[in-house]
């Protein structure tokens, strides 16, 4: 029974990699955990220009950094991510990531259940968003860790957050 909990908490397990290409900090404001609700602390804030890591068991999730300065408007970037269980479907489910940013205020207005629906419709693993209005931009990636035997044993989402000029 133990090899079998640590099996699955694997297959829940998700590296994350987020840079943070704006000049000001940018909080989590939201985080959507829809595989594991109750489990592990929100994504940590991503200092200006850098780059900060994050470790969760949520593989279906997702989270909104905001980030605001007086000489710009409030910004959000969503970031929604799916990670299925290969082995469990037949044909295998791939991963998928949504992305979106803008003004915060549109942003916030997304519910979970919107959210959850644009990532379900999404139609692959990187994925790219630019607002006209706010000039925010967002890229991601969500890919399987490979190991021994071709099983997947990490899964690595990298995310870039920033501001076309």
């Amino acid at each position: 029974m133990a090899a079998m909990q640590k099996q699955d908490m694997r297959w829940e397990h998700i590296v994350a990699k987020m840079k943070n290409q704006t000049p000001t900090v940018m909080h989590c404001e939201r985080y959507i955990k829809w595989s594991m609700p109750d489990t592990g602390p929100s994504p940590p804030p991503i200092e200006a220009t850098g780059v900060t890591s994050f470790t969760g068991f949520v593989s279906k999730g997702a989270v909104v950094y905001v980030s605001s300065t007086k000489e710009t408007c409030s910004v959000a970037w969503l970031l929604a991510w799916d990670r299925p269980d290969k082995y469990y479907f037949i044909p295998p489910c791939p991963n998928k990531v949504y992305v979106a940013c803008g003004p915060k205020s549109v942003i916030e207005k997304m519910s979970d259940e919107e959210i959850q629906k644009k990532l379900d419709d999404a139609p692959s693993a990187e994925v790219a968003a630019i607002d006209p209005i706010t000039k925010a931009t967002v890229h991601a990636k969500l890919e399987d860790t490979i190991g021994i035997e071709m099983i997947p044993i990490d899964t690595a989402l990298d995310a870039c957050f920033g501001v076309a000029v």
